[in-house]
């Protein structure tokens, strides 16, 4: 304290680089945990490993709003836990184009695996259970994309010590968005994210996801 904060070597500050390597721990973690479920064929943890990280670690608006705080949802993490086997996060053409190729042994689609498994977790692949799925999906994309909001929000702030993490998100989610298994987040868009249209169409989707995935709570009262 009162000392200057050193500079790593390549451009990160000490702290940005701690909190790097942090985040890439994390990574790391995700990343095992989903392969390992999905090389024992358990696609339903592979599912709920997702499903279970966006819903526990989704935006809340005052705290999401907070300049200081950044989201809780990191979208490195969720890119580690939806990315196909072999994928490598690199922002370039080539590899671009590597990474959309499915590995079909592997229970990948041209859709990629996330939606379809979901889709089969609802026992058909009848017009309810894709209209029912389609909802999940929209609710699931709801806080990606604000939580990407936030992050692009904070890769523009002059303090290195926000920015740099952000920049990080930010390439993440744009690498999560044009990715082979990025369907379920393009059902959903938005040219602006104002805090009004976050709680309509939050309530919205929360309403309309629970009549339409679990119509037995209809039901029963």
């Amino acid at each position: 304290n009162g000392e200057s904060e050193q500079q790593i070597p390549g451009s990160y500050s000490a702290k940005s680089y701690n909190r790097l390597m942090t985040l890439e721990e994390r990574v790391a973690h995700a990343r095992i945990a989903t392969l390992v479920h999905r090389r024992d064929g358990d696609w339903q943890k592979a599912v709920e490993l997702v499903v279970g990280y966006i819903v526990s670690s989704a935006p809340t608006l005052k705290v999401a709003n907070h300049p200081k705080l950044p989201p809780v949802l990191s979208l490195c993490i969720l890119e580690a836990l939806i990315a196909p086997e072999g994928y490598v996060p690199i922002n370039n053409t080539e590899n671009e184009a590597k990474n959309h190729l499915p590995d079909f042994k592997s229970g990948e689609t041209t859709k990629g695996w996330f939606y379809q498994q979901v889709i089969f977790l609802f026992d058909s692949m009848s017009q309810e259970s894709h209209k029912s799925a389609f909802k999940l999906m929209q609710a699931l994309a709801f806080p990606v994309h604000v939580a990407g909001s936030v992050w692009k929000e904070r890769s523009m702030c002059i303090d290195d010590r926000i920015r740099d993490i952000a920049q990080v998100e930010v390439a993440a989610y744009e690498r999560l968005k044009s990715s082979i298994d990025a369907a379920w987040l393009k059902f959903l868009q938005f040219d602006e994210m104002t805090e009004e249209l976050v709680q309509k169409v939050g309530h919205d989707f929360l309403s309309s996801s629970v009549s339409n995935v679990l119509p037995e709570n209809n039901e029963h009262g």
